[in-house]
């Protein structure tokens, strides 16, 4: 892939009023074969503006789970509980969630291992470079959501990243505050949405979940 090279946000987080509640969207165009669609997101602002945390699912398109828990999730947000910034993206893969498949069914990209992306490569390159800019840059934590497809099943279970830093510890006790019994250390292959954030110093967990009876997000205490 050619070197990262952003381009202009199409948001600007700072521009959002306190204790406000704000439902947004990427916009994606002008690719190959004329592709358009949107990237819904919700941001809540809550009494300050920071910390600002990212909990995003969708990257794999058959991974229903995260999806429907963000959703539920979105609904129950009062922003003046909060102590920072949250930003929702329950679908970060469009395409591949409507396809009911694992890649883009339009290259068979398998978003989750393109990051942080390129904006000149494939669309799923393009794609992961949008949203890597767009919504994952500036974060001071991350939860990305995955099930093990829909084929499949798994005991839930947190990743976090590997490593005696800074980003590594405060890696370890978000996948504590996930509440999850097992959690797993890893030292991420590059591609991951996590080890491109964790790379750019944002600490990131990546959770797994199976079915929807076993979701529970829990705001413990404000963030």
């Amino acid at each position: 892939m050619n070197p990262y090279k952003p381009s202009a946000k199409q948001w600007n987080p700072h521009k959002l009023d306190l204790g406000s509640r704000n439902q947004l969207a990427l916009r994606v165009g002008g690719w190959e074969g004329g592709i358009r669609f949107e990237i819904p997101f919700f941001v809540f602002v809550g009494r300050a503006r920071r910390p600002r945390a990212l909990l995003i699912a969708g990257v794999h398109g058959d991974e229903y789970e995260g999806v429907a828990a963000l959703h539920d999730f979105a609904r129950q947000i009062n922003p003046g509980e909060l102590r920072g910034t949250l930003t929702i993206v329950p679908v970060s893969n469009p395409q591949a969630f409507y396809g009911g498949t694992r890649r883009n069914p339009v290259d068979y990209g398998d978003l989750n291992r393109l990051f942080p992306g390129d904006p000149q490569g494939t669309i799923s390159e393009r794609l992961a470079a949008l949203l890597f800019h767009n919504l994952v840059i500036d974060n001071d934590a991350i939860l990305s959501m995955h099930g093990w497809s829909k084929e499949a099943i798994t005991v839930p279970y947190v990743e976090y990243f590997d490593e005696k830093s800074r980003v590594g510890r405060e890696s370890f006790a978000i996948a504590r505050g996930v509440g999850l019994e097992f959690l797993h250390p890893y030292r991420w292959e590059p591609g991951l949405l996590v080890a491109a954030a964790s790379r750019a110093g944002i600490p990131s967990v990546e959770a797994k979940w199976e079915d929807w009876a076993q979701l529970r997000i829990q705001v413990r205490e404000p963030i």
